[in-house]
């Protein structure tokens, strides 16, 4: 029944457009974004985009491309990374599905430890593009 309850106050959020979150410091009010308000995001990021290829700035594709044209960063790289990223997503999905706090702390230091050696992975490498 408490469920039931549960999901009649969130539906009733919803539709006020915000939730009220009580904790030690006070009330926290959180805004829900409402379809127009996602319209109007959307707008305002295609308008930026568009005035910013309209000044020239590349895409994250072209960038990539221009990198590549520069022998700056290869297609193995990126295809490493993109590896990389696919791996760490994978791990952040795998938690949503563990239940013990142990198997969740195991993954979140997996996660951690993921993260750290494609950082300093990313990093040594651009130093060796730089200091060769």
């Amino acid at each position: 029944m408490s469920n039931d309850l549960d999901h009649k106050k969130i539906f009733r959020d919803i539709c006020k457009g915000f939730s009220v979150i009580e904790s030690s410091i006070g009330k926290f009010f959180v805004k829900h974004v409402s379809y127009e308000d996602q319209t109007d995001l959307d707008d305002l990021r295609e308008n930026y985009y568009n005035s910013a290829k309209e000044r020239g700035l590349p895409t994250l594709d072209e960038a990539i491309k221009n990198l590549q044209e520069e022998n700056s960063w290869t297609q193995q790289e990126e295809s490493k990374l993109k590896n990389e990223e696919n791996f760490l997503n994978n791990l952040i999905n795998g938690k949503k599905k563990l239940y013990l706090k142990s198997q969740i702390d195991s993954h979140n230091k997996q996660i951690e430890k993921t993260q750290e050696e494609t950082i300093l992975n990313f990093c040594r490498n651009e130093k060796k593009s730089y200091c060769a």
